[in-house]
């Protein structure tokens, strides 16, 4: 007996599979056929192996498609309680637990992926400033995209209204030392120039714009020109600022989580030349101030080529500007050694006929911030960050290790006695040590081949060779291994596919585990049919919308039928209940229904019937015997469907029950 479905998008693709299966399985019918004509005409050996091949293959098929074949006919419905609510518990916990596994690598494998690409397209992309200090390379990498969170770390007003009120306080009576200055000038032949003030150097133009070679190389030998008007213009000019200088090393800076700092050094540009604050004791000799000026200046000094002079002459407020005051650089790594530096500054108009308005700068040593960027930047990337103290002669262990770091030393991998030694090598000179503390250094051999690329990122200020080993300074030594950072990534993605993979076959397989539970089921009701199709006692088949799905011979003849062909028009879309004769059998039906719906074992039970196929509608005493059934279609806490013989009662016994089930 054809069965009511419902029939929603999953049925049609269902139904277009089945379709495109029976297809399949004809044409390769088909294709035997084919072949056996040939095999017979030609009698090719070839021909026979193919034919049996696929006679072989298409059965296969069909037992591939054996258990979807009901799902067709169940609609998604059905088919997505079944997956997630009915299904056999185990399979549901260990779907749920895979799921959540390929869940935890699919988001893993996204931000290492998105952090990485972020981090390139940064390093890319982000425009760079013309100049010496240009990001390159691994600087840029590093670097790019780091100043944003920097820029918040700043707390610039107190600051700018320190450095406003002491500009206020610049006017001709300061140049009233200008004449001292101009004795100095006239000294013969000397490159050293001061003002006769502590902790003051002018470098003129022509000692150090020169050449990038000539500006890392300071031409320690070049010689004044004392008829350089310009320049003279500019030592007066550097005589109104000398002090001004001196007194902004004293001005606080709030870095964001960490302690007050004071500016590492503080300096005026003009287009000629540098005027320099010296950071050393008051009273030096000349040879002292030479000492310091080798020391500070050579061989990595750019100072006439910084990269905000342009910037700041023009000075066009843009989000790079601090408190409206000052412009703000990108963070660098100081040259000198004093690690991740900012530097802010502000123009100011040159005194008394100098050649050119001319910029105060300030150095912001930012280290604490811009190292735990730097910290994760590569730590994005599967490298490693240690903190060592160093000396002239070497480094130590590293400071405050992570318990990971700790755990890598344990098993042998991590810093080691190898990266003391190299690091031990690479401060053998002092032009090497310069190198390690001066900028970041790569190491020699790192990077090749599939090794680990190392490299050092100095943090402060460098030790003094003069002052013996004592001093000691930070360095970031780094790890970065981007071979098995790409080993890595690439098992994380095999991983999350086969993840994925297996939550769709434990998927599939509990879905193929319902189809054969429906072929079983619809095959036990078939031979069932069979067996009862000719039987001479009244049997139906019930769904759970208690609609007839099959009866037999014996139950059209109990309704008043004179066989079961004229009563199918009439029961077609009619429910069991709807065959009840009075209340008192509705009710008890009714209640029969609940107790199979809550699982409750259930007895024979008596009704009246109406004759659907008799003239005088004659009502039937009967009893049903009836069982649910158990299986796939009978989803939790919902009516399932029924099978049972039913018996006319010829006796007093269904009268007499449903009296009792009216009274």
């Amino acid at each position: 007996m054809a069965t009511a479905l419902s029939i929603d998008g999953f049925d049609v693709v269902l139904g277009i599979t089945s379709v495109i299966s029976t297809s399949i399985s004809s044409a390769a019918k088909w294709v035997v056929k084919s072949l056996e004509d040939r095999t017979v005409s030609v009698q090719s050996t070839a021909a026979r192996t193919q034919a049996m091949h696929i006679n072989l293959l298409t059965p296969f098929i069909g037992v591939l498609l054996k258990p979807f074949r009901s799902l067709f006919r169940e609609g998604f419905r059905a088919v997505f309680r079944w997956t997630f609510i009915d299904s056999p518990r185990v399979l549901r916990i260990f779907g749920a637990i895979l799921v959540i596994f390929a869940g935890v690598l699919t988001y893993e494998l996204w931000s290492r992926t998105s952090t990485t690409s972020g981090a390139l397209l940064k390093a890319l992309s982000e425009t760079q400033e013309p100049t010496p200090e240009t990001f390159k390379g691994l600087e840029g990498f590093l670097l790019a995209g780091l100043n944003d969170e920097i820029d918040k770390d700043v707390t610039s007003q107190p600051l700018v209204e320190s450095v406003r009120r002491r500009l206020e306080q610049v006017d001709s009576a300061a140049i009233s030392e200008i004449d001292k200055t101009l004795d100095v000038i006239w000294r013969k032949g000397r490159f050293f120039l001061t003002d006769q003030h502590e902790g003051f150097l002018f470098v003129p133009q022509n000692a150090l714009r020169k050449s990038l070679n000539g500006e890392v190389s300071a031409y320690p030998s070049a010689e004044l020109s004392t008829t350089d008007a310009i320049v003279v213009n500019d030592i007066r000019w550097t005589q109104s600022v000398a002090k001004l200088l001196c007194d902004f090393q004293d001005s606080p800076i709030v870095e964001k989580g960490s302690d007050q700092l004071k500016p590492i050094q503080a300096y005026a540009i003009s287009r000629t030349g540098v005027i320099r604050i010296c950071e050393m004791e008051r009273g030096p000799s000349w040879t002292e101030q030479r000492d310091y000026y080798q020391r500070q200046f050579e061989p990595t000094t750019f100072f006439p080529g910084r990269p905000y002079f342009e910037q700041t002459i023009k000075f066009i407020p843009s989000g790079t500007t601090v408190g409206g005051f000052f412009y703000a650089t990108r963070l660098y790594i100081d040259l000198g050694g004093n690690g991740f530096v900012k530097t802010l500054c502000h123009r100011v108009k040159a005194i008394n006929g100098g050649s050119d308005d001319a910029i105060i700068c300030l150095d912001l040593r930012l280290s604490r911030s811009a190292e735990s960027a730097v910290r994760r930047r590569i730590d994005d990337f599967g490298g490693d960050v240690y903190k060592v103290r160093c000396d002239s002669t070497g480094c130590g262990d590293p400071v405050d290790p992570t318990p990971s770091q700790v755990i890598s030393h344990l098993l042998g991998f991590g810093y080691s006695e190898a990266d003391q030694e190299l690091l031990k090598r690479a401060l053998k000179s002092e032009s090497d040590s310069s190198e390690v503390f001066g900028k970041l250094h790569v190491y020699e051999g790192s990077g090749a081949g599939q090794g680990p690329l190392v490299f050092s990122i100095p943090t402060g200020v460098p030790p003094d060779k003069n002052q013996g080993p004592g001093q000691r300074v930070s360095l970031l030594y780094s790890k970065m291994d981007l071979s098995e950072f790409q080993r890595r990534t690439s098992w994380l993605a095999a991983v999350t596919g086969g993840a994925w993979f297996s939550v769709l076959l434990v998927t599939l397989l509990v879905i193929a585990d319902y189809g054969l539970r429906l072929n079983e089921q619809e095959l036990a009701f078939k031979n069932v049919a069979t067996v009862m199709e000719n039987a001479p006692v009244a049997y139906c088949h019930v769904g759970a919308d208690n609609k007839f799905v099959d009866y037999n011979e014996a139950f059209a003849k109990l309704l008043g039928f004179a066989s079961k062909e004229p009563s199918l028009p009439v029961l077609k879309g009619q429910r069991f209940v709807d065959l009840l004769a009075d209340d008192g059998s509705k009710n008890l039906y009714e209640q029969i229904q609940e107790s199979r719906q809550r699982g409750v074992p259930t007895k024979p039970y008596p009704v009246r019937l109406k004759r659907l196929g008799s003239q005088d509608e004659k009502k039937i005493a009967v009893v049903v015997h009836g069982a649910d059934v158990p299986g796939p279609r009978n989803p939790r806490n919902e009516r399932p469907q029924t099978f049972g013989i039913v018996l006319e009662d010829r006796g007093a016994g269904a009268e007499a029950g449903l009296r009792l089930v009216n009274q």
